[in-house]
């Protein structure tokens, strides 16, 4: 690179040639032109611009500064809204997670308590076929004890 720009050593070169080749073709005609290059350095955006129209002003400078500023904090606030957000999404997932794993355990529960009626319901349906069997051979007993004479109370 070029100590006093930042052209590389060819592009410096090239830089200059455009630049003369400018100045004799366009010098004459407008004396405004001037180019931003002073002994090697490069002061503007482009090899030449006219001195009018290239250089800033100092107020120039510091509005663009307090709009790249105002871009920055709109930035920044922009970011702090995102890493809200975030958190809340991560909060909210940490809840839906915890919530998941109390509605599994609580579908659990529910199956469990199913399975247990169910097998509640057949005891008292043997419950109820003993009973009635159990009936019906008391009943079958006591007509034997009156078929044999008997008091079937006693």
């Amino acid at each position: 690179k070029c100590k006093n720009c930042f052209h590389t050593k060819s592009e410096h070169k090239r830089a200059v040639k455009t630049q003369q080749s400018f100045l004799v073709d366009h010098s004459r005609d407008d004396p405004s032109l001037h180019l931003d290059f002073v002994d090697g350095t490069n002061h503007s955006d482009n090899d030449f611009t006219p001195r009018i129209e290239g250089d800033k002003t100092r107020k120039d400078y510091k509005e663009e500064l307090r709009q790249l500023r105002r871009e920055r904090k709109e930035i920044a606030m922009k970011q702090a809204e995102l890493r809200e957000t975030m958190l809340r999404m991560e909060v909210q997932m940490h809840d839906y997670k915890e919530t998941k794993q109390e509605n599994d355990i609580l579908t659990k529960d529910i199956l469990l308590m199913k399975k247990d009626l169910r097998e509640v319901t057949q005891g008292a349906s043997k419950a109820c076929e003993m009973n009635e069997k159990l009936r019906k051979e008391v009943s079958r007993l006591r007509a034997q004890v009156r078929s044999l004479g008997g008091d079937p109370h006693s």
